[in-house]
């Protein structure tokens, strides 16, 4: 995921469990050239036919009825690039046996990009957490203390603790949503270098109880 807030315990935060998706995609399985440095090299005319099946926070990749990885999608999964115009997207992740491994995954058509790309983002969203309190300011909620949900980390946050809105294009949001105080230095930090096509948006609103009305127009949040 590339941006849980390092202050969280990574270990206490679930994903989304409620989607499914099945279909094939074409795999190009990478070549390590320095197991040391973990460089991948690929072949650009090897491409392996394969069955998907997404299932929560799951991906089975299979091909001729052999299974060939289970992949979790979770902290260590993430989507690093897509090219629209050959709807090839690229991912990285962690094996069971904890070895890091990139795919490059070609779609059939530009509908099944989409798809795929818009499904495996939704997938790494962490559910929301219903806590009786802010878990940032540890504030109450209350009529006057309305309880909000950081769209990164998923945490209960008040409004103070939450007055940043931005776009969170490796989760699938590309409309302005509410991130913690937390996760906005983080993505405030990934922002000084950021690489071509993967930059968020980012705006803070001047008074930490409600967004700007150009936010407001933009997105609905709870």
């Amino acid at each position: 995921m590339g941006i849980l807030p390092s202050k969280i315990d990574r270990s206490s935060v679930t994903f989304q469990s409620e989607l499914a998706f099945e279909g094939s995609l074409d795999v190009q399985f990478p070549s390590i050239l320095d197991n040391a440095e973990r460089s991948f090299s690929f072949d650009e005319k090897d491409w392996v036919h394969c069955k998907f099946k997404l299932q929560g926070s799951t991906l089975e990749c299979s091909a001729s009825g052999e299974m060939i990885e289970t992949v979790l999608l979770d902290k260590n999964f993430e989507v690093l690039n897509e090219q629209g115009n050959s709807l090839i997207f690229t991912v990285k992740f962690v094996t069971k046996d904890n070895t890091s491994q990139q795919w490059k995954l070609r779609a059939s058509s530009a509908d099944e990009f989409l798809k795929w790309t818009s499904f495996v983002k939704q997938s790494l969203r962490a559910e929301w957490s219903l806590k009786d309190s802010c878990e940032c300011c540890k504030s109450k909620f209350g009529v006057f203390t309305r309880r909000h949900h950081c769209r990164a980390c998923g945490r209960s946050v008040c409004s103070d603790c939450s007055p940043i809105m931005t776009t969170l294009p490796h989760l699938g949001y590309s409309a302005l949503v509410r991130v913690c105080k937390t996760c906005g230095d983080m993505l405030a930090h990934k922002r000084k270098g950021p690489q071509e096509g993967n930059s968020p948006n980012y705006t803070q609103s001047k008074r930490g109880n409600s967004p700007t009305k150009q936010n407001k127009a933009k997105t609905n949040y709870k």
